[in-house]
C-alpha cells in the first residue's frame, strides 16, 4: 500500500505449496496505473524482498477480475493454486 497505483490493497498471495521458498503476489489494477505496471512491480518486489528477505513474483491483473474471486469489494488474501 505505499507504492503509488497499488495503494487500494487489492492483493492477493498465492499458496503454491505447503512449503514456499518464495513469495508470489497477484496485484489487482486499475486502467490508469496499466502504463506504470512495470515500473510498480519493480518498486513492489524490492520492497517485499527488503522487508522479508524472500524472492518475491508479483502478478498483476485487472481489479474487476480480483475482485471476482470473493464476495463484492473484498478479495480472498491466500488463493491456493
Amino acid at each position: 500500500e505505499d507504492i503509488k497505483g497499488a495503494d487500494h490493497g487489492l492483493f492477493q498471495i498465492i499458496k503454491y505449496s505447503e512449503e514456499m521458498e518464495d513469495l508470489r503476489l497477484r496485484i489487482g489494477y486499475y486502467p490508469e496505473t496499466e502504463p506504470r505496471l512495470k515500473d510498480m512491480g519493480g518498486a513492489i518486489t524490492s520492497k517485499m524482498e527488503e522487508s522479508l528477505g524472500v524472492k518475491t513474483e508479483v502478478n498483476f491483473v485487472k481489479a474487476e477480475e480480483l475482485l471476482a474471486f470473493g464476495p463484492p469489494h473484498k478479495v480472498p488474501r491466500i488463493h491456493k493454486e
